[in-house]
């Protein structure tokens, strides 16, 4: 044979041995952003002494204790309880925070709130 249709017939051979790709390319899937993180809930709000005053005297303790929750200190003498509570209302002239609140029942009812801050 020619080296011509020897060189000719390799490369046919050559050709024929390629194959196309039977499968598609993988598919990449789009990673999601991280989702900014939450931010902290607001600070609660606090009552003024008015509004403090206003919806507890007169309340029995089950009452305090729904609507305000329940006390960091108590304290019973005799027939008086004492309930004390921080970080729960402000004066309403500076919007300064009071540091604690004295919640006095007699007879079983709110008879008196003091403020201290």
């Amino acid at each position: 044979m020619r080296p011509t249709a020897v060189l000719a017939l390799i490369l046919l051979v050559a050709g024929c041995n390629k194959t196309a790709p039977t499968t598609a390319p993988p598919v990449v899937q789009p990673v999601p952003a991280p989702s900014a993180p939450k931010p902290p809930p607001p600070p609660p709000t606090l009552m003024t002494r008015e509004e403090c005053r206003e919806k507890l005297l007169g309340k029995t303790p089950e009452e305090v204790i729904a609507i305000i929750g329940k006390p960091d200190r108590t304290m019973e003498l005799t027939s008086q309880l004492t309930w004390f509570y921080k970080g729960m209302t402000r004066d309403k002239l500076t919007g300064k925070p009071d540091n604690r609140v004295q919640i006095t029942f007699e007879d079983g009812k709110v008879k008196s709130i003091t403020f201290s801050s």
